[in-house]
């Protein structure tokens, strides 16, 4: 018998899964790489970019944020570092982690991020999430029950999980420790601009832990 606690995950940057790290930082960035095969991106290298969500909407009384990334060109994946890595992975989701902090919750996963454009109208983000296996006692038992997933070239205007466009996951829901999902969505917004588009991302777990 244990208590079940639903709880809300999101993405943040961080070089390690240490919840020593203090906050992410506005701006913080995180290379992105072409597939396949992996390569680091250069002249000039792409990055995601990470934003707290009062960034642009500056009334919002919450944590997490969202990613920016240049389109990548038609018939090209941008993504971060795969295969995620068991630890200190560049891109995790974590729990609980008010101020963006993760010294705040707990760490759920290693996680990546993927956009790739097919034309000027079809494009295909992923976001994709190693959920962590056990870390002993004390450490909460996670199941994820729904996930969120935010792809867009226009900003994001409301910051409620509930009204992302609609997405897929596989495999399927509710799922737990040492599983990995991919969230899969259209890139919306229309067509693809010809100046200098960006992809907005924000990506979101509904899970409940039992401790």
């Amino acid at each position: 018998m244990c208590s079940v606690r639903p709880d809300l995950r999101k993405l943040l940057p961080s070089p390690s899964n240490s919840a020593s790290n203090g906050s992410a930082q506005s701006g913080q960035t995180i290379p992105a790489y072409t597939t396949p095969p992996l390569t680091a991106t250069t002249r000039p290298a792409v990055v995601f970019t990470w934003y707290p969500i009062q960034t642009i909407l500056p009334t919002v009384q919450r944590w997490g944020g969202y990613f920016t990334l240049p389109s990548p060109p038609v018939g090209t994946t941008y993504t971060s570092f795969v295969p995620i890595p068991a630890n200190n992975s560049q891109l995790y989701s974590c729990a609980g982690c008010s101020g963006n902090d993760p010294g705040n919750g707990y760490y759920v996963g290693g996680a990546s991020l993927a956009v790739k454009t097919f034309n000027a109208t079809y494009a295909v983000a992923t976001c994709t999430i190693r959920i962590a296996s056990p870390g002993g006692a004390g450490t909460p038992v996670i199941s994820a029950t729904n996930s969120h997933f935010y792809a867009s070239y226009l900003p994001l205007t409301n910051a409620a999980p509930g009204s992302f466009p609609p997405s897929s996951t596989t495999p399927a829901l509710p799922q737990g420790e040492g599983s990995t999902i991919t969230i899969t969505g259209n890139v919306q917004g229309g067509t693809r601009p010809a100046t200098n588009p960006i992809v907005y991302l924000a990506c979101h777990l509904d899970t409940s832990t039992c401790s």
